[in-house]
């Protein structure tokens, strides 16, 4: 069914450019919008980032990041959790309450070209496309420590001394 447009419709507004794709580097960055979302196939929840380039020439481009923080498949979220780390180290927000926590924060994002064609999985890339390959803190700021997990329970009375325990896995940091 058609619908009247008239009332929608601004003339003064000009019309948009194709969308830029940044060239392969290292930018300043920070996220201006996010959204925690369920994956198309229901396999699981994902962190939807926003990152708009501060300066440069390139300042006011968009590039986005997808996040599987939740995820059937264990390697799919190993990764998506360490590049989440990155991003809280990045930003300097250890522990975020809200995905809000950590917009307006400048980081260094590296991003890469996915040229059109490119396999991932069952996406096919339709057209050129930017990926982040990295986050790191903008520099002159301290990256946070990321804490360990909070345990899930009080420690029992018969736990080994904590210098008799394992280290954690690296990637579980």
């Amino acid at each position: 069914m058609a619908a009247l447009l008239d009332e929608y419709i601004d003339e003064t507004a000009t019309p948009s450019a194709p969308r830029e794709v940044l060239p392969p580097g290292r930018y300043l960055a920070q996220i201006v919008e996010s959204d925690v979302t369920q994956a198309k196939s229901g396999n699981g929840t994902k962190l939807e980032l926003t990152f708009s380039v501060v300066d440069g020439p390139h300042a006011g481009c968009k590039v986005w990041a997808s996040l599987n923080i939740v995820h059937v498949n264990p390697q799919a979220q190993e990764i998506a959790q360490r590049e989440f780390a990155a991003i809280r180290q990045a930003v300097n927000v250890a522990r975020p309450r809200s995905s809000e926590e950590l917009h307006h924060k400048p980081m260094i994002i590296t991003v890469a070209v996915e040229l059109a064609g490119t396999t991932r999985g069952t996406y096919v890339a339709k057209s050129d496309r930017n990926v982040i390959k990295g986050f790191e803190a903008a520099s002159g700021q301290a990256p946070a420590p990321i804490p360990p997990p909070r345990p899930a329970a009080a420690p029992v009375a018969s736990a080994p001394p904590a210098a008799a325990r394992p280290a954690a896995m690296p990637w579980k940091r």
